[in-house]
């Protein structure tokens, strides 16, 4: 059950992460690697969008992945996409990466989202359930 609370820490953290990022470059924006980013109208909208773009494709193959895998593989695999969405943030030296990464996070917010909702419910006993 702490994989399915950190998959939705991870969702909460990567949707608001945008706005965050807003504010941090206008007062400074260099990055880890000293590139200077600087986003336009329509790539700071992206920053928001990619994230629910990126969520469909998880939708759709998170069911997939939950019968094969099962509830506890699906959520590692799920979590995959995000960590390497992270690290290219952390890398990142210019917009597109940035907006790639966002995309991945979104990927693993969809297959988080499924994965985890399904092995939530099914942690109480049967007769609980209903």
């Amino acid at each position: 059950s702490l994989g399915a609370s950190l998959g939705h820490v991870s969702m909460g953290m990567s949707v608001s992460w945008a706005n965050a990022l807003i504010g941090d470059l206008r007062t400074d924006n260099t990055t880890l690697l000293n590139a200077h980013i600087s986003l336009d109208d329509w790539e700071r909208n992206m920053m928001n969008n990619m994230v629910f773009a990126g969520s469909v494709p998880g939708f759709l193959v998170a069911g997939w992945l939950v019968a094969v895998l099962g509830r506890k593989g699906s959520m590692v695999a799920g979590a995959t996409p995000g960590m390497l969405g992270w690290c290219i943030v952390a890398m990142a030296t210019n917009t597109k990466m940035l907006i790639a990464a966002r995309c991945l996070l979104g990927l693993t917010n969809g297959l988080l989202s499924v994965a985890a909702n399904t092995y939530v419910v099914e942690i109480p006993e049967t007769a609980i359930r209903g």
